[in-house]
């Protein structure tokens, strides 16, 4: 029997407890035997805090993992987690998978949500910068590459003007144009 599935294995007497590695145990009782094993999912104890919603992950060429959580980017490097909250006032593109782009220049590309800008957070500094379009086009989404370069689609607000640029850390380049 399982725990937690209404059997009777638990409403007996305990003759014996039998531990195995990662908190699983069997338990023998009067009335049967019983298994626990814990959730194959739990959250780790560093990020156990964090309440908004994850929805991008990306590697980076350092092989940490950078999560995009609404309100917060989350590092994770050999096993250690650290939170890096968003500014105030700014929110990552929650509805975008692959707003998280890590550029080959070790920085970490946001795309950010109702916002012209996308923020670019630097490891090293452990800082963020806003950084927008020299075409005066608000950013309205972007992606990665491959090449640790991104996609960026700008457009005006009513979304006449409208294309794709490529940006590589430090400068805009047009790509496509869409309108």
């Amino acid at each position: 029997k399982e725990l937690g599935d209404g059997g009777d294995a638990l409403s007996g007497s305990i003759y014996s407890v039998f531990p195995e590695p990662n908190g699983t145990f069997w338990l023998a009782t009067s009335q049967g035997v019983a298994r626990y094993a814990p959730p194959l999912w739990r959250t780790p104890a560093p990020v156990a805090g964090i309440t908004s919603l994850v929805h991008a992950i990306a590697e980076d060429q350092k092989r940490r993992v950078w999560f995009g959580c609404t309100n917060s980017l989350v590092r994770l490097e050999k096993d250690e987690w650290k939170v890096y909250p968003i500014p105030r006032g700014e929110l990552s593109d929650y509805f975008r998978t692959r707003s998280v782009c890590p550029l080959r220049n070790g920085r970490i590309a946001i795309g950010m949500y109702n916002q012209e800008h996308i923020l670019i957070f630097d490891p090293e500094r452990e800082t963020f910068e806003k950084v927008a379009s020299p075409s005066g086009l608000g950013i309205r989404m972007i992606s990665p590459r491959g090449d640790g370069t991104i996609w960026a689609q700008v457009a005006s607000a009513d979304y006449q003007l409208s294309r794709l640029e490529i940006y590589d850390g430090t400068t805009f380049r047009e790509a496509v144009n869409l309108a």
